[in-house]
């Protein structure tokens, strides 16, 4: 069995360390998942980043940290991972079934 994700403490963990160097919300804004992964040490494995990020921007609001935007940017990023899987998908399956 694998192992149990505690997105909790993947939140705490990241917070803590953006709040140490906040010049990582640049990394977390270009690639969130990579940049989770690298802060926390662990794959994501089924986590969505989004929910994540959405709770350490929460955090970092609390903690009078200016966060204004992360998400958007963040989403946008996100979006662009989604939407460049969805072409090389159905490029692949293009090339396989119109043969």
């Amino acid at each position: 069995m694998g192992k149990l994700i505690d997105v909790n403490q993947i939140v705490e963990q990241v917070t803590s360390h953006i709040q140490d160097a906040p010049e990582m919300i640049k990394d977390l804004i270009a690639d969130p998942q990579s940049t989770i992964e690298q802060i926390t040490g662990q794959g994501l494995d089924g986590v969505d980043p989004a929910e994540i990020i959405e709770q350490v921007q929460s955090k970092l609001g609390e903690a009078g940290i200016d966060v204004e935007g992360i998400i958007g940017g963040i989403t946008e990023n996100l979006g662009g991972i989604t939407e460049n899987l969805g072409g090389a998908v159905s490029g692949i399956s293009g090339g396989l079934f119109n043969k």
